[in-house]
């Protein structure tokens, strides 16, 4: 009889202490501290236990560094050196632009870590963009825009995934 009570105690207490350390890795990425100018960003994304604890050192005024910075510490995985690249983007109208911008690859994940990335952009207030998505069983990719910076997420693999991110701005 008081194996029976015993039991939901000791859920209890378990759920409690799950909540408990997931609180707490939620809030260990996030600062509002200023960005210290020590560590290069292509050797924090590829080493993340290289970087500052509280960030990671770039120009404050590049957005897709810091996007990138951010999403890595979302998944928690180390990334492949950020690289410029172009990558095609189309327009509502049908046409398709090249933009140029910077490329982010994150490999060995799992299918929670890619919905991770997509809820990074929507919380970020980037709109789904209905020309820029195509979904199959092994392949996929998303586009996301705010205001002039584009993204396109393209994902390989029936898992563990592949993710590549290519950011830039429209032309």
């Amino acid at each position: 009889m008081k194996l029976r009570h015993a039991l939901p105690v000791c859920c209890g207490i378990l759920l409690s202490l799950t909540l408990s350390a997931c609180t707490t890795n939620e809030t260990k990425g996030s600062t509002n501290s200023p960005i210290p100018a020590t560590t290069p960003v292509s050797q924090s994304l590829t080493n993340p236990s290289s970087a500052p604890a509280t960030a990671v050192s770039m120009p404050a005024d590049n957005a897709i560094e810091i996007l990138f910075k951010d999403i890595v510490t979302q998944v928690g995985l180390p990334a492949s050196p950020v690289t410029s690249s172009t990558f095609s983007w189309l327009s509502s109208n049908g046409s398709a632009s090249t933009v140029s911008g910077e490329v982010l690859t994150l490999a060995n994940l799992t299918a929670g870590q890619i919905s991770l990335i997509n809820y990074y952009f929507q919380d970020n207030e980037f709109i789904a963009d209905p020309n820029n998505i195509g979904n199959g069983t092994i392949t996929g990719k998303e586009g996301y825009l705010k205001d002039n910076l584009v993204c396109l997420e393209t994902k390989n693999g029936g898992g563990p995934y592949t993710a590549t991110i290519s950011c830039g701005n429209l032309p």
